[in-house]
């Protein structure tokens, strides 16, 4: 059928995100041992020319971070990725050339995905001035920082945690 495997620069790819004809690939690497070690190794982002099948790393981290996603955004993307201890989910900025990545970002939503070429959806608990709580979908604004509440507790039955969101036209 005209079809061939493209061999990619890292292991695990775990988000991909297309750009007209280019594909980029997150892959969250795996362990390796270095020095007695256990390491996260061969982990980044790479570029695929879909016309060509030539692949390019353009992102390799420096830490042990566990990348987990990448979306587009703007005329760039966000990358979302876990701290060391896996304890947070941590999120910058990223130019889509650049070896490093850009501006953290904070306080950014649960599960949070692309609404449009500035903003993030995803949940986030809300607390009320009596002390209450009450899990909320949130807009979240890549420029300023600001998340403003697009519905609250819009679910009948509660949850404890969101592990995606989608939107739907």
């Amino acid at each position: 059928n005209g079809s061939r495997a493209i061999a990619l620069h890292f292991v695990s790819p775990s988000s991909l995100a297309l750009d007209g004809g280019r594909l980029f690939v997150l892959s969250s690497g795996c362990q390796g041992e270095a020095d007695g070690n256990k390491n996260r190794v061969r982990h980044g982002i790479e570029v695929v020319t879909l016309a060509t099948g030539t692949t390019a790393p353009l992102y390799t981290p420096a830490t042990q971070n566990f990348l987990t996603g990448l979306s587009l955004i703007g005329d760039g993307a966000v990358v979302s990725r876990y701290s060391v201890d896996f304890s947070t989910i941590l999120w910058n900025r990223w130019d889509l050339s650049s070896p490093d990545l850009g501006a953290a970002l904070t306080d950014v939503p649960d599960a949070a995905v692309v609404e449009t070429a500035n903003t993030l959806v995803g949940t986030e608990t809300i607390t009320s001035s009596d002390g209450g709580s009450a899990e909320a979908v949130v807009r979240y604004d890549v420029t300023s920082g600001n998340s403003t509440i697009v519905a609250k507790n819009p679910w009948y039955l509660g949850f404890s945690n969101a592990a995606g969101v989608a939107i739907v036209p």
